[in-house]
C-alpha cells in the first residue's frame, strides 16, 4: 500500500486497487507488484547485430521465472529501448533486437515482471547495416 507518506506494504501482482486512508489520514494506494527470485544473465547469443534492429537475440543464464511480463531493456548512448522477450526455458529468453540510429555497445538488461530490472548486464555490439554479422 503506498500512501503520502511512502510505502507500507507489497502485493504480489501489478495491479493498482483503491486503498484506505492512513492512520495520518493519507489517501493510500494498493499496488501489487509480481516479485521473482533472482535471474543469472551469462551470455548473448548472437552478441551483436545490425543497427537496424531485428536480429534475434537469445539470453542464456538461469532461473528464468515463467512469466508472460518478460521485457529486455537496451540502452546504447543514452537511448534506452525496451522490447518484449519470450521465456523458452528456466535457462533462456529470446527477444529481437531493437533499431538504434547509431553503432556501438548497448547494455541488455532483463526484467521479469517489465518493471524492476535485474542488475546483471551483457554487452550487445550495434554495427552499421552493411557490416555482416556471422
Amino acid at each position: 500500500t503506498v500512501c503520502a507518506g511512502g510505502l507500507s506494504s507489497i502485493w504480489s501482482a501489478a495491479t493498482p486497487q483503491p486503498g484506505p486512508a492512513s492512520s495520518a489520514g493519507e489517501a493510500c494506494v494498493s499496488v501489487r507488484l509480481r516479485v521473482y527470485a533472482p535471474a543469472a544473465l551469462y551470455r548473448l547469443r548472437p552478441a551483436r547485430g545490425s543497427s537496424g534492429g531485428g536480429t534475434p537475440v537469445r539470453i542464456l543464464g538461469a532461473h528464468f521465472a515463467e512469466t508472460d511480463e518478460i521485457t529486455v531493456r537496451v540502452l546504447l548512448h543514452g537511448v534506452q529501448l525496451s522490447v518484449p522477450g519470450v521465456r523458452i526455458s528456466d535457462g533462456e529468453v529470446r527477444f529481437l533486437s531493437p533499431r538504434f540510429a547509431d553503432t556501438g555497445t548497448a547494455v541488455v538488461q532483463l526484467s521479469l515482471n517489465g518493471q524492476q530490472f535485474e542488475e546483471d548486464s551483457l554487452p550487445f555490439v550495434y554495427m552499421h547495416d552493411h557490416c555482416r554479422v556471422l
